[in-house]
């Protein structure tokens, strides 16, 4: 799966000590609202693509709940993009143990050949019944 980049929230990854481990770790801005960068969204996910790297994001646009789920249509745009690209379906779930710790569960499968790709909803829909 490697080369590797991470959509990030541009509030963390322009922290000025967070963003040497940002970059290090592949990580890019959602956007440019509060300040420039030559790799941010939508655009720059499509370009990163284009130079063969794989794009970790999250359709909403950041962590929820599945309730609270509002998918963003960036992700169609992306996949419209790429339409060969292969879509990788992944469900992080926290837990709390019985002695109050948190717990991650991750479920990591591919997407189904029947999934509609231009509907962000769709796709949320499939993440969440992994």
């Amino acid at each position: 799966i490697l080369p590797l980049k991470f959509m990030t929230v541009p509030k963390i990854y322009h922290l000025w000590y967070m963003k040497p481990f940002c970059y290090l770790l592949g990580c890019y801005p959602a956007h440019i609202r509060d300040r420039d960068h030559h790799t941010y969204g939508v655009d720059g996910t499509i370009k990163l693509l284009n130079y063969g790297y794989n794009i970790c994001i999250f359709p909403e646009g950041t962590r929820t709940l599945q309730k609270d789920s509002d998918p963003k249509h960036g992700v169609v745009k992306i996949l419209e993009a790429h339409p060969e690209a292969e879509l990788l379906l992944a469900h992080l779930e926290w837990t709390f143990t019985k002695k109050g710790k948190k717990h991650l569960t991750l479920v990591v499968a591919p997407a189904p050949s029947s999934l509609d790709k231009t509907d962000p909803k769709a796709i949320m829909r499939a993440i969440y019944a992994l």
